[in-house]
């Protein structure tokens, strides 16, 4: 079972992704934020969270969560993914 590993820059941070074969014949996703700056810890922290739990609805449901209207945003009083 091998790994497939992917960095890449975010926001001034690096991020580490590693997907990882399972015994029983699923992946396993890793994410590491590094040098992440201590002000932001929190914003990334909750914004991975959703990330992956989108992630997680599109490879499990094929359901997209994120909000594709921009008259529904955050700023507009909506949830907004």
């Amino acid at each position: 079972m091998g790994s497939i590993i992917h960095v890449l820059e975010y926001f001034d941070s690096l991020v580490k992704i590693t997907l990882q074969g399972s015994r029983e014949g699923g992946t396993q996703l890793q994410l590491d934020n590094e040098r992440v700056p201590d002000n932001k810890y929190l914003e990334m922290y909750s914004g991975w969270v959703s990330v992956l739990m989108n992630l997680k609805s599109v490879a499990d449901f094929e359901v997209d969560l994120r909000n594709h209207d921009p008259e529904k945003t955050w700023d507009h009083g909506f949830a907004d993914n």
